[in-house]
């Protein structure tokens, strides 16, 4: 009987790189609604709060969209 010996093990590389998630926008058109461009972009009327708060700063209310505001997607 021989003995034993320990399997390889790979080295642990600490150099990855993650790259950031994108930012993405929406420009509202005439029509659209929080819930219409959460369905387009989720694919979810659902998800339309996300939006909301991603863009307080610019919206006074979930129904305050003009056309040719730019919107961000979270």
């Amino acid at each position: 009987m021989g003995v034993p010996t320990a399997l390889p093990v790979a080295p642990v590389r600490t150099d990855t790189i993650v790259a950031a998630p994108t930012e993405r926008f929406h420009t509202v058109q005439e029509g659209d609604s929080l819930t219409r461009s959460s369905a387009h972009h989720y694919g979810t009327p659902n998800r339309w709060p996300d939006i909301y708060e991603a863009n307080r700063d610019v919206l006074r209310g979930e129904n305050a969209l003009r056309p040719g505001r730019r919107l961000r997607i979270p």
